[in-house]
Protein backbone atom coordinates (compact mmCIF):
# COMPACT_ATOMS: atom_id res chain seq x y z
CA UNK A 1 0.00 0.00 0.00
CA UNK A 2 1.11 3.72 -0.40
CA UNK A 3 2.50 5.76 1.84
CA UNK A 4 -0.66 8.25 3.42
CA UNK A 5 1.24 10.43 5.55
CA UNK A 6 1.29 12.83 2.72
CA UNK A 7 -2.15 13.38 3.79
CA UNK A 8 -2.03 13.69 7.23
CA UNK A 9 -1.76 17.24 8.92
CA UNK A 10 -3.25 20.33 8.73
CA UNK A 11 -4.86 21.08 5.13
CA UNK A 12 -6.97 24.24 5.19
CA UNK A 13 -9.60 24.88 2.46
CA UNK A 14 -8.20 27.19 -0.07
CA UNK A 15 -10.33 30.13 -1.13
CA UNK A 16 -9.99 31.81 -4.54
CA UNK A 17 -8.49 35.28 -4.32
CA UNK A 18 -10.08 37.81 -6.43
CA UNK A 19 -9.24 41.32 -7.69
CA UNK A 20 -11.32 44.88 -7.54
CA UNK A 21 -13.28 43.82 -10.30
CA UNK A 22 -14.67 40.15 -9.42
CA UNK A 23 -12.13 38.25 -11.04
CA UNK A 24 -9.73 35.56 -9.96
CA UNK A 25 -6.05 37.30 -9.36
CA UNK A 26 -3.69 35.07 -10.33
CA UNK A 27 -1.02 37.21 -7.90
CA UNK A 28 -3.20 36.94 -4.74
CA UNK A 29 -3.86 33.41 -5.48
CA UNK A 30 -0.10 32.74 -5.19
CA UNK A 31 0.44 35.37 -2.43
CA UNK A 32 -1.96 33.04 0.11
CA UNK A 33 -0.51 29.84 -1.38
CA UNK A 34 3.11 31.04 -0.08
CA UNK A 35 1.57 32.20 3.01
CA UNK A 36 0.21 29.02 3.61
CA UNK A 37 3.71 27.53 3.02
CA UNK A 38 5.56 29.67 5.11
CA UNK A 39 2.91 28.82 7.96
CA UNK A 40 4.04 25.01 8.04
CA UNK A 41 0.44 23.94 6.56
CA UNK A 42 1.07 20.04 5.41
CA UNK A 43 -1.05 20.65 2.23
CA UNK A 44 -3.60 23.01 0.58
CA UNK A 45 -7.89 21.85 -0.39
CA UNK A 46 -8.22 23.89 -3.30
CA UNK A 47 -11.48 24.47 -3.69
CA UNK A 48 -13.07 22.59 -1.62
CA UNK A 49 -15.21 22.99 1.85
CA UNK A 50 -15.21 26.82 1.21
CA UNK A 51 -18.75 26.12 -1.11
CA UNK A 52 -17.70 28.38 -3.81
CA UNK A 53 -16.12 26.60 -6.47
CA UNK A 54 -19.77 25.11 -7.41
CA UNK A 55 -20.18 28.69 -8.62
CA UNK A 56 -16.76 29.55 -9.83
CA UNK A 57 -16.59 28.44 -13.96
CA UNK A 58 -14.37 25.94 -14.71
CA UNK A 59 -11.88 28.18 -16.58
CA UNK A 60 -12.04 30.39 -12.81
CA UNK A 61 -11.45 26.96 -10.99
CA UNK A 62 -8.33 25.71 -13.26
CA UNK A 63 -7.08 29.59 -13.30
CA UNK A 64 -6.56 28.82 -9.55
CA UNK A 65 -5.29 25.39 -9.24
CA UNK A 66 -2.96 26.31 -11.81
CA UNK A 67 -1.59 29.63 -9.68
CA UNK A 68 -1.68 27.28 -6.60
CA UNK A 69 0.36 24.53 -8.37
CA UNK A 70 2.74 26.90 -10.21
CA UNK A 71 3.83 28.11 -6.33
CA UNK A 72 3.40 25.23 -3.64
CA UNK A 73 3.20 22.26 -5.90
CA UNK A 74 6.15 19.87 -4.86
CA UNK A 75 6.10 21.86 -1.38
CA UNK A 76 2.57 20.84 -0.58
CA UNK A 77 0.17 18.22 -1.26
CA UNK A 78 -2.88 19.83 -2.69
CA UNK A 79 -6.08 18.30 -3.38
CA UNK A 80 -8.33 19.77 -5.80
CA UNK A 81 -11.77 19.72 -5.53
CA UNK A 82 -13.53 19.89 -8.44
CA UNK A 83 -17.38 19.97 -7.73
CA UNK A 84 -19.49 21.42 -9.76
CA UNK A 85 -23.98 21.64 -9.67
CA UNK A 86 -23.44 20.24 -12.83
CA UNK A 87 -22.43 16.80 -13.67
CA UNK A 88 -21.25 18.41 -17.27
CA UNK A 89 -18.89 20.66 -15.30
CA UNK A 90 -17.56 18.21 -12.81
CA UNK A 91 -16.74 16.07 -15.48
CA UNK A 92 -15.21 18.66 -17.32
CA UNK A 93 -12.25 17.49 -19.90
CA UNK A 94 -9.64 19.82 -18.83
CA UNK A 95 -6.97 17.62 -17.24
CA UNK A 96 -5.48 18.13 -13.92
CA UNK A 97 -2.09 18.40 -13.20
CA UNK A 98 -0.23 15.65 -12.21
CA UNK A 99 0.35 14.61 -8.73
CA UNK A 100 -2.86 15.78 -7.39
CA UNK A 101 -5.49 13.98 -5.98
CA UNK A 102 -8.96 14.50 -7.32
CA UNK A 103 -11.89 15.43 -4.72
CA UNK A 104 -15.23 14.76 -6.84
CA UNK A 105 -18.82 15.21 -5.83
CA UNK A 106 -21.81 14.36 -8.62
CA UNK A 107 -25.30 14.93 -7.98
CA UNK A 108 -26.76 12.06 -6.21
CA UNK A 109 -30.19 12.21 -8.29
CA UNK A 110 -30.93 10.80 -11.27
CA UNK A 111 -33.18 11.78 -13.88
Amino acid sequence: MRDLTKYQGIFPAFYACYDKDGQVSPEAVRALARHFLEKGVKGLYVGGSSGECIYQSVAERKLLLENVMAEVGGKLTIIAHVACNTSTGTTSPTRPPTRTLLSTTFPSWRA
